[in-house]
């Protein structure tokens, strides 16, 4: 079964990452979209993701060792595979770093 979850865990799921608010601190949520109900916190863009990665390995592992089918990624062409989505209070502080972030993260 570790080979089957590498090969999901190898497919380009589109990345989320949302800001929160955590115990009165900015945070940040990251999540997949066609992955229902994985997502991951952490207090930086980089500790979500590094989180998104744990919580990803383990959302394919559940699903597997259940039976259920996991959710392939949509594919879309000029779609971009990771955003960071921030609220309209801070959108003007990041407006250069958005368009620096259109990448696919290394798996």
């Amino acid at each position: 079964m570790t080979d089957d979850v590498e090969r999901y865990l190898h497919l380009p799921y589109k990345t989320r990452i949302l800001t929160d608010e955590c115990d009165g601190e900015l945070c940040y949520i990251g999540l997949h979209p066609e992955l229902p109900g994985c997502m991951a916190q952490g207090f930086t863009p980089q500790e979500a993701l590094a989180n998104l990665d744990e919580a990803r390995r383990d959302y394919i592992a559940a699903l597997l060792d259940e039976g259920i089918e996991v959710p392939r990624p949509e594919v879309t062409p000029m779609a971009p595979s990771f955003e960071i989505i921030y609220p309209r209070a801070i959108r003007h502080v990041q407006c250069g770093i958005t368009r620096a972030v259109q990448f696919q993260p290394a798996a």
